[in-house]
């Protein structure tokens, strides 16, 4: 008699970052998002695979490359939903005054760009993949 292999079930998601902030003028990348299954496996999930829905409308939009843009300053949040699970990530939109910032500012906006990149930074070293840093 044969014993059938536990099913594997999606348990959660998790998005990184948890927050993501969009300055006027720029576009910036949606977290990404990692569905953690029954078996503690992993698995990246692309963007166009994801339900984006925005629980607070008119401060950021996501366009169809899956960028978040700013529209007006404020935070909105995101629901994430893919298998029956959700999860959310906070937009941030500086106003105008406050948006720009130098590379040694230490400002939240600053810190979540810097998380961002080192975030990415990581996949991409894990998956064998090359990063090139652009001005």
């Amino acid at each position: 008699m044969e014993l059938a292999a536990p099913q594997v079930t999606l348990s959660s998601l998790e998005a990184n970052p948890t927050a993501v902030s969009s300055v006027a003028g720029t576009y910036t990348d949606l977290p990404v998002v990692t569905a953690v299954y029954s078996n503690q496996s992993t698995a990246v999930i692309a963007s166009d695979d994801i339900n984006w829905t925005f629980g607070t409308q008119g401060v950021a939009t996501i366009d169809g490359s899956y960028l978040v843009g700013p529209l007006n300053a404020g935070v909105a949040t995101i629901y994430i939903a893919f298998g029956g699970q959700t999860q959310t990530v906070q937009i941030v939109v500086p106003s105008a005054s406050n948006s720009h910032s130098d590379s040694t500012s230490s400002t939240p906006t600053h810190q979540l760009r810097l998380q961002h990149l080192m975030s990415l930074k990581r996949m991409s070293r894990k998956k064998n993949l090359f990063f090139l840093d652009l001005p």
